[in-house]
């Protein structure tokens, strides 16, 4: 071997084992920091228990509109729902007769109601 090639191969092993050194650590600037919580800040977030259903359809002209519920209880009729998109409430339907069939009762509407808004009780 000659001592061209025997140069070349101790440098690139050389330089291999001291690329492959590790770095030192540094601490973080949070290490041993505790940070209170915040409090006042953290909004109240309830889940919702009762009746909830989505506008399935609306008929504009005769005002009423199709409920459908994901799960019984369904909500007899006189009962009065109140109809919300994107979280504000822009209307309220009263169940009429007849009695619920299947998952889905119809009402009568007061106020807005669309295709996909969310019926729930108060």
């Amino acid at each position: 071997m000659s001592k061209l090639a025997l140069i070349c191969t101790l440098l690139c092993v050389f330089g291999v084992a001291a690329c492959s050194k590790k770095a030192p650590r540094t601490a973080s600037p949070y290490a041993g920091k505790t940070v209170a919580p915040r409090t006042k800040d953290k909004p109240i977030i309830t889940p919702f228990a009762g009746m909830q259903g989505k506008v399935a359809s609306v008929n504009q002209v005769s005002r009423f509109a199709v409920i459908t519920f994901p799960s019984p209880p369904l909500p007899q009729p006189g009962r009065v729902l109140s109809v919300y998109r994107a979280g504000l409430k822009v209307g309220e339907i009263r169940i009429t007769p007849p009695a619920p069939i299947m998952l889905n009762v119809t009402g009568d509407i007061t106020g807005e109601a669309a295709v996909g808004d969310e019926v729930r009780e108060e």
